[in-house]
């Protein structure tokens, strides 16, 4: 967020520019000096006004000022000055008009017409500034303009309080250096405790970065900003949005909090949430409350839910990995699931799931140990079971084709299940078919089974290795040979949709 540190900083040389212009004014003026080519009274102008003409010089306390002519009345402590006006005070200030106005009883000066002052490497170009002395208070309208050298601010008007230190520039804000740029409605500054305010709609371009918001603050003592209502943060392919960004500049951790968003418009994810923490030197996300990350894709969109969503780059695997944990489920069209922790690789297009995950797909349902989903261009590529693999598939509400094993990989057509290798401890008990229908209860141990499914009924089965199997006519099933050992259909558990995700059943 150097665009942000840099930005703010110009701001404070430009604020001090006007502090030191100000505080050096004194607030009592005993006599008004004078020294010009021509003196001359007219009662046209007023009593007790007098007409200089040539002005060499008038000067009260540390102020000297020239101008072509001008009207001085003594008595009130006024005068007006015309024509290539110039004040010079104390060495350390310029200024520059077309007329000027002194009022000593009110200790208001006002120039106007092509002003401009300028002490060290300050300048600030407007069309009328007046200054209160009693009051200690200072203000430009009509458009302004303030350049520090590699910084330039523009608004419609400015007011600055010597007093409290404080510092309004309004309507139409722009500031701008080689770096970035800002805008906004109304800026509010105080010197005394270096803290800024951004009122109204204010947006901050950076080469990299851009920041939206419609109130907004700096505290540079602390090194901390926020950003509030619609806060919206970019930083090259990440986007974070939400009702307030916080922001630690020293260490580079930002917080986001209500309605959160942040979007990775490269991997075309999402993450929503009500809270938010990135930590941007070591490119962590941590989304928690109502956390939901989406995969992006059209119809076919991912969504996923867990009470803790983290996102962050691994430099070995050139990818982003984003991990799920404590009730987590998720929703596609094509496919469900649940378990207690989860972790996706972006570049491998990997899901894993731990700690008693279920999957279902299509009429299928799958269990394990561990799940990992390898997702491809059209859909899901396959699915692997590893350790107490056991995938059922639904033939109608009383029937279920089975099968388990140390290792079950189901393998995918257009998101269909058409093959299913089982390696280790294989078992299955399935309903072959003929032209007239289910012919019995298949029943069967091999170390390895591979299974082919068509239009989602078991197609053909092949027993690799050492097979045993027994075929039980339709008429003589026994309820206790439907299931295999540790069978359990848990369709109640199923996300319907999206919506869906936050009930955790």
């Amino acid at each position: 967020m150097s665009y942000l540190r840099d930005t703010l900083k110009g701001l404070l040389l430009i604020f001090l520019f006007f502090s030191c212009s100000l505080n050096a004014q004194e607030k009592k003026i005993r006599e008004i000096h004078h020294a010009a080519d021509e003196t001359a009274y007219s009662k046209k102008l007023g009593e007790d006004i007098i007409r200089l003409l040539g002005v060499d010089s008038i000067w009260f306390d540390d102020v000297f000022l020239t101008c072509d002519s001008a009207h001085l009345n003594q008595k009130n402590k006024t005068f007006r000055g015309f024509g290539r006006v110039h004040i010079i005070k104390a060495d350390t200030l310029q200024l520059w008009g077309d007329k000027l106005n002194y009022n000593g009883k009110r200790k208001m000066i006002q120039l106007d017409g092509h002003v401009r002052m300028e002490q060290n490497e300050s300048i600030l170009k407007t069309s009328h500034l007046n200054y209160n002395m009693n009051e200690e208070t200072a203000w430009y309208y009509g458009g302004g303009q303030i350049f520090d050298g590699s910084n330039q601010v523009e608004s419609g008007w400015g007011y600055y309080y010597l007093e409290k230190e404080d510092y309004y520039f309004k309507n139409n804000v722009f500031l701008s250096n080689e770096d970035n740029t800002l805008s906004t409605d109304t800026l509010f500054y105080n010197s005394e405790n270096e803290f800024v305010k951004f009122l109204g709609p204010t947006q901050i371009f950076g080469d990299t970065n851009y920041i939206y918001c419609e109130n907004g603050w700096y505290d540079s003592q602390n090194n901390l900003s926020g950003f509030y209502q619609k806060a919206y943060f970019q930083s090259r392919e990440q986007v974070m949005e939400g009702d307030s960004l916080i922001y630690d500049r020293e260490n580079e951790i930002s917080w986001a909090y209500g309605n959160v968003k942040a979007r990775d418009t490269i991997q075309n994810s999402i993450i929503y949430g009500e809270k938010l923490y990135f930590d941007e030197q070591a490119d962590h996300i941590e989304v928690t409350e109502d956390a939901m990350y989406v995969m992006v894709d059209g119809p076919d969109s991912l969504f996923l839910h867990a009470d803790t969503l983290l996102s962050y780059e691994v430099d070995s695997l050139k990818s982003r990995k984003v991990v799920a944990f404590h009730k987590v489920q998720f929703f596609r069209d094509d496919i469900q699931g649940r378990c207690d922790s989860l972790d996706y690789i972006v570049v491998d297009s990997i899901i894993q799931l731990f700690s008693e995950p279920i999957l279902w797909q299509d009429k299928n349902q799958l269990t394990a140990i561990t799940i990992k989903i390898k997702l491809g261009d059209q859909g899901i590529h396959h699915i692997e079971m590893d350790d107490k693999g056991f995938l059922i598939t639904e033939i109608d509400s009383i029937n279920y084709n089975q099968v388990k094993g140390k290792s079950v990989i189901g393998y995918f057509d257009n998101n269909t299940l058409n093959r299913v290798l089982v390696v280790g401890n294989g078992e299955s008990v399935f309903y072959p078919e003929d032209t007239n229908g289910q012919i019995g209860l298949n029943k069967v141990l091999s170390s390895q089974i591979q299974m082919v499914f068509k239009n989602g009924k078991v197609h053909l089965v092949k027993f690799i290795t050492d097979p045993e199997s027994v075929l039980t006519p339709m008429s003589k099933i026994q309820e206790q040979d439907k299931f295999l050992e540790g069978f359990i259909w848990n369709i109640d558990l199923r996300p319907k949709d999206k919506t869906d995700l936050y009930r955790w059943k």
